[in-house]
């Protein structure tokens, strides 16, 4: 206990005479003596190869610069009239507190010299020059972040370096790279972090691996604008060699079709026919007994039995219900339905009745109203890609493309004319008028596709011989007034890159005369809406 007080007694009587010093205003506080570092000697500073020095407004500058193309500084120190030094290693600020290679250096410091030696003979970490880390930190665009987001590693690409006698233009460098080392290979946190940027990498190749081997399968989604060469030769190969597969399958099952058909095929003469239509009769009253009246079953068979009773098949009328049946079967297998008409085990309405309801509008040369009422219809019942914005279905690109015809001329039994001459704009007809018709070899097609939905409609068709941008003008200009007036905004027109569009893009390029015309006003716009021009890039 008498230990405990001595000790308190003692540790109050010094508190009173600091708080006594504290409160004599006569006795100035004492001031704490600055370093100062004489810097004129920087003329007479032995320099080690490949250094430059440079003194301003007291601050002494030394950098080492590589002699390449452009010149860099590799190494800078600087060091301020107080000895405070401060050094740069490939553009990053060196913190010696946590870089091993300088903790016996004092900061500030008086020897100069001996600082600048000993930075010239410390080496730069190598870091992780590997030619297959380097491009796989590439890919991921020049760092590696951890699961929480944070950067771990970067590319360093500032200068080169020299790992075990080789220079290499780019390394791998974690964050906490000490870029400074005593040692002639890695700083302890490089070596460190090897055996994760190895384990980086061995994801990374099975990833790349399985992401190329999906690219290049024949079934890929994939657009060619992402993938490189190779890719698109394996995956054209892949698609040819899917192809020839499934018509090898085609052939064979066409065969044993054909094969099976011989052996056990029954024809269905007048007699079986006649004990056909006399069973149904006879079990009429059973089918009508078991199914309802509004029933898809009862209809079929009350169909089969109204043409079996008739002489004529063309004077056939069928139920709405079966032609929408029929239709379903077509055009999901033409082949099955087909083969289902000429077994006379079913009787269905024949091709041309089915196509009078899939062609309901008779096709001709130019813009007809019927296919604007269709063009209309269709769009706002087609579905949206982001499901929402009706007023994004007005908004649709132009397509168009010339495609080649067999030549010759067809007689229209409805109207009394040859068809198969070259029909284009009504300036175009009445400059030809005195000379001889030509016959058509090409088919100007006009497309509409929709820019926020899955609507693509064949819009308008012009029988072609020899087209040029100047014919191509007036039909484009005349397409989108159509369109305009119907509603729609027309926002960019498309074509390839053959040589009458180019001069249709030309001829729009107004009074900037550029190398390739990619915008115009489109003058049939209420608001003066710009009109893009693309071109197709076709991959064969």
């Amino acid at each position: 206990m008498g230990r405990k007080l001595k000790f308190y007694h003692k540790k109050n009587s010094e508190r009173k005479r600091q708080a006594a010093k504290l409160n004599d205003v006569g006795c100035p506080p004492k001031r704490k003596c600055k370093r100062s570092v004489n810097l004129d000697f920087s003329k007479s500073l032995l320099l080690p190869e490949g250094w430059v020095s440079n003194l301003s407004k007291g601050t002494l500058g030394l950098a080492k610069i590589v002699t390449k193309e452009p010149p860099v500084i590799t190494r800078s120190l600087s060091v301020s009239q107080n000895g405070q030094w401060i050094l740069h290693i490939h553009g990053k600020k060196i913190d010696e507190t946590k870089c091993a290679a300088l903790h016996s250096l004092p900061n500030p410091t008086d020897d100069v010299q001996s600082l600048l030696v000993l930075v010239d003979n410390l080496n730069v970490c190598p870091g992780h020059p590997d030619k297959e880390y380097v491009s796989m930190v590439e890919c991921k665009k020049g760092r590696i972040k951890s699961h929480n987001g944070k950067v771990v590693a970067k590319l360093d690409d500032y200068a080169n370096v020299l790992f075990e006698g080789v220079s290499y233009e780019s390394t791998v460098r974690p964050v906490t790279c000490e870029l400074l080392t005593s040692k002639t290979t890695r700083c302890n946190f490089c070596l460190f972090y090897r055996s994760n940027l190895r384990a980086i990498y061995s994801n990374f190749k099975k990833d790349s691996t399985a992401r190329k081997a999906s690219n290049c399968r024949p079934n890929s989604k994939t657009n060619y604008k992402h993938l490189g060469t190779p890719e698109k030769h394996k995956r054209l190969t892949n698609l040819r060699t899917e192809v020839a597969r499934a018509r090898n399958e085609v052939k064979r099952l066409r065969k044993r079709i054909q094969d099976s058909m011989e052996k056990n095929a029954v024809e269905v003469d007048e007699d079986l026919d006649g004990d056909m239509h006399a069973i149904m009769t006879e079990h009429q009253n059973v089918i009508n007994e078991t199914h309802a009246t509004d029933s898809f079953h009862r209809l079929f068979w009350e169909e089969q039995l109204k043409a079996r009773l008739k002489q004529d098949s063309r004077s056939m009328r069928w139920h709405p219900m079966m032609i929408c049946w029929c239709l379903n079967i077509k055009l999901l297998s033409p082949c099955t339905y087909t083969a289902l008409r000429s077994s006379r085990l079913l009787k269905l309405p024949s091709e041309r009745t089915l196509r009078d309801y899939t062609h309901w509008v008779k096709a001709k040369p130019g813009f007809q109203s019927e296919v604007d009422c269709q063009l209309t219809d269709e769009a706002f019942s087609v579905p949206l890609d982001n499901g929402n914005g009706n007023h994004l279905r007005q908004y649709v690109c132009l397509v168009f493309d010339e495609v080649k015809i067999e030549e010759g001329l067809v007689y229209d039994k409805e109207c009394g004319t040859l068809i198969g001459f070259v029909e284009l704009d009504d300036i175009s007809t009445h400059l030809n008028l005195s000379e001889k018709r030509q016959i058509a070899t090409h088919m100007l097609v006009f497309m509409v596709r929709g820019l926020f939905s899955s609507l693509q409609f064949p819009y308008a068709q012009f029988p072609s011989c020899n087209l040029s941008g100047g014919s191509l003008y007036p039909l484009v200009w005349e397409c989108i007034a159509h369109l305009e007036m119907l509603g729609f905004k027309v926002l960019a027109v498309t074509a390839d890159g053959a040589s009458p569009n180019r001069r249709f893009f030309q001829l729009n390029s107004g009074i900037c005369k550029t190398k390739f015309t990619y915008k115009t006003t489109n003058i049939y716009s209420k608001e003066s809406r710009p009109l893009f021009f693309s071109v197709m890039c076709l991959i064969c």
